[in-house]
């Protein structure tokens, strides 16, 4: 991930070693080849996806629907830690 100050993988190291955020789903959204994927992952991205996949309606309908199931995902935990 590319970003003015800090890297994608910085952020993400940041947002997973604070207990307030090391739940919040992370969704990558990227140009850089697939290649970063893996690496992304393994820092705690929860899905990553190259932007090249919005190339088709298809692809912006499956994009969608992951973004529904992370939501889904965090309503889910968010009302677990709190009831």
């Amino acid at each position: 991930m590319l970003l003015p100050k800090l890297s994608g993988v910085e952020v993400l190291r940041r947002l997973r070693s604070k207990p307030s955020t090391a739940s919040i789903p992370v969704l990558v959204l990227s140009s850089l080849p697939v290649s970063n994927r893996e690496k992304l992952i393994n820092e705690g991205a929860t899905e990553y996806w190259e932007k090249s996949l919005f190339a088709t309606e298809n692809g912006q309908h499956v994009f969608l629907e992951a973004v529904q199931r992370l939501l889904l995902r965090a309503q889910k935990q968010a009302h677990t830690k709190s009831g």
